[in-house]
């Protein structure tokens, strides 16, 4: 089953948030003792989701925004000790009118699709009710470990609306929505000819480059401008990589050059880059292109290794089991930890299915949306991957069933290899016109099962 989309924040890190102060200092109307958590914010014809829901995914997002863009959070001096709504996002809009509305726009969503649902006759199996289960059942279990009440818990994270009632109320309706949106994506088909149709309406969006680049400084040599033009003039991507080696060997800088950090694969095009589209308006492999910035003092050279083309090769499909080093002492000791895991599952039947429990069994909802582990259409491109795990992926010596463990940034990945799949063009095309048909049905349901607002019930909101 492919799980519902509503974010399950990793308990590990909920208790590090500082909630929002639960008293408004300005901005939008403070009226939460006017209102109850059962009132009804949201409604279609067959359905409601109360003040205490929507708590629930207010916090979400703004858990999720505090725990994912720290940088974000500082940039905009967000103060996660006060309230939100005396807090100005932007022109007189404040952060608690933002994540209000991204809220009110994706619960009006979830009732949009568990209408479509019920027209539908589309109702929850047991399998989606033992996921709902497990999400509810995960408070618990944090609570029991770490000596907390469950409310307590639940107040800490989201606010005192929520409750595990209320948690469950709202992911049924969460679920059977994404059941139906699931169903509604599957059923779009397109042919041959009208995937390469797409492709050449939006070019720019399926064809991409390779080039290699480095950077002369004056800061470090005097002679930068006349060192970019030795570069410049090389055309051959090996005497073009051994120059700047040899070069980065001679010039004293504060920073060890490793040339794979000079090479950019399958970049897509970038409209504020003069380079980017310099390479994609008819330049061909082997040319090359400086841009200088002679107020900074400085010149990068580019190589461009690969002229605009379409991904070609077939993506690929694996299953995972991912461990955090912030549950460890170390890297090392993440690393053996999840090596043990991997020979453990070698003793047994050592199968796919195997593997996939095992990933159930340790995987962070968070992590794994499709359960077991599953990771689909996996690109080179893939930037959410560690680049040993694209390697090794894509190494024509990788079987269907093989396994390995590899370092992400924070973590260690066990790797169970499926197999080919979707030519990467393709997959991303039919995602593009998949895309497409969803906003037009999306827009053609919203119409059809029309959702109501009481905007006083949202505004009294703790927050």
């Amino acid at each position: 089953m492919k799980k519902f989309l509503s974010v399950i924040l990793a308990l590990a890190t909920m208790l590090t948030l500082s909630a929002c102060a639960k008293t408004a200092d300005g901005g939008d109307k403070d009226n939460s003792s006017s209102y109850k958590p059962d009132d009804i914010a949201l409604k279609s014809e067959n359905f409601t989701i109360t003040r205490a829901e929507v708590s629930y995914i207010f916090y979400q997002n703004y858990n999720e925004f505090v725990n994912t863009q720290p940088d974000s959070v500082d940039m905009y001096n967000i103060d996660t000790n006060s309230s939100l709504k005396g807090q100005e996002y932007h022109d007189g809009i404040s952060w608690f009118r933002y994540f209000a509305d991204a809220t009110l726009d994706y619960m009006k969503y979830v009732l949009v699709f568990c209408e479509a649902a019920l027209a539908d006759g589309l109702e929850l199996d047991e399998e989606d009710k033992a996921s709902i289960d497990e999400a509810v059942r995960s408070y618990y279990d944090y609570a029991d470990k770490y000596d907390y009440d469950v409310q307590e818990l639940f107040t800490k994270t989201f606010n005192s609306d929520v409750t595990p009632k209320v948690l469950r109320a709202y992911l049924e309706k969460d679920a059977l929505a994404h059941k139906y949106y699931y169903k509604l994506i599957d059923s779009y088909e397109h042919t041959d000819d009208e995937l390469s149709a797409f492709v050449e309406e939006n070019p720019y969006k399926f064809y991409s480059i390779d080039y290699i680049s480095y950077t002369f400084d004056e800061d470090f040599d005097s002679n930068a401008k006349e060192s970019a033009a030795a570069l410049a003039s090389i055309s051959d991507t090996e005497e073009f990589k051994k120059h700047i080696e040899d070069y980065a060997s001679d010039i004293k800088t504060d920073t060890v050059l490793n040339i794979e950090d000079c090479i950019v694969r399958y970049a897509a095009r970038n409209e504020y880059s003069e380079f980017s589209v310099w390479a994609f308006d008819g330049a061909e492999a082997g040319e090359t292109y400086t841009a200088a910035n002679e107020l900074e003092g400085t010149y990068t050279v580019y190589l461009l290794t690969s002229a605009p083309s379409l991904q070609e090769y077939k993506t690929r499909d694996f299953r995972f089991i991912k461990e955090y080093v912030s549950g460890h002492d170390s890297f090392q000791e993440t690393m053996n930890y999840v090596n043990g895991l991997l020979e453990e599952w070698k003793t047994g039947e050592a199968s796919e299915e195997s593997f996939a429990a095992l990933a159930d069994e340790h995987n962070k909802l968070t992590d794994d949306e499709l359960g077991g582990g599953l990771y689909l259409n996996a690109a080179k491109s893939d930037t959410s991957l560690p680049q040993t795990a694209i390697d090794w992926l894509f190494a024509e010596d990788t079987e269907p069933g093989d396994t390995t463990v590899v370092k992400g940034d924070a973590c260690y990945m066990a790797l169970y290899y499926i197999g080919e799949d979707e030519v990467q063009w393709k997959f991303l095309a039919k995602q593009g016109l998949s895309e497409k048909k969803y906003l037009e049905d999306y827009e053609k349901f919203s119409e059809k099962y029309p959702v109501t607002v009481d905007n006083d019930v949202i505004d009294s909101l703790e927050a």
